[in-house]
């Protein structure tokens, strides 16, 4: 009759897809809204950060920009002035172009401030935690009223719903393994219960 050759080796179980929530600030934690084992949906919100100071930061920056607007409108309407001037030979080439880079500079000043503004809301936007995955939270790093800094890790969240066991085999047994073979998978503690897979 047809034999099959058993090989056992030990394992671990990991899931599939798993995913580490890091900060993308440096900032006081002001709620967690999961713990150890609540299961989260893509995109869910799991955490957020204190915003007082980024709210204060883009008042300001609103307003700088808004001021660089400004200044560019007059240095836009005196450049325009100017060209219609040096056209009818009333002010030199010169008078003109100096109205022009100032028109030019503040052309510079209006885009580092819009930049500046858009980092802001950006960093507004990532005081909002999310979940990147769905799945179960496997570990819970900080507690609210924690500062903590840029990359810091906040939470690790996992998906059971697909898990792999990666095992390692000794080299004189690998040249039999295929991909695609059945696997058995017996897990220590679940006694009684055998799980089928394959190699992949």
């Amino acid at each position: 009759k047809r034999l099959a050759v058993e090989l056992t080796v030990p394992g671990s179980v990991l899931a599939v897809s798993q995913a580490t929530v890091r900060a993308k600030l440096s900032a006081e934690v002001k709620r967690v809204l999961v713990r150890e084992g609540d299961r989260v949906a893509v995109g869910q919100t799991v955490a957020e950060f204190d915003t007082a100071q980024l709210r204060a930061q883009l008042a300001e920056r609103t307003a700088t920009l808004e001021s660089a607007r400004a200044q560019l409108a007059t240095t836009e309407r005196t450049r325009q002035a100017n060209a219609q001037l040096v056209k009818q030979n009333f002010i030199s080439q010169n008078a003109f172009d100096t109205a022009d880079s100032a028109y030019q500079a503040q052309l510079a000043s209006v885009a580092a401030a819009r930049a500046q503004l858009e980092q802001t809301q950006i960093q507004m936007n990532d005081a909002v935690v999310r979940a990147p995955i769905a799945g179960q939270v496997a570990k819970r790093h900080v507690q609210p009223g924690e500062k903590v800094g840029f990359d810091a890790p906040l939470l690790a969240i996992v998906d059971l719903s697909q898990l792999e066991v990666q095992a390692q085999v000794p080299v004189s047994d690998v040249p039999q393994i295929r991909n695609g073979m059945p696997a058995q998978v017996d897990i220590e503690g679940i006694g009684g219960r055998h799980f089928a897979g394959r190699v992949d």
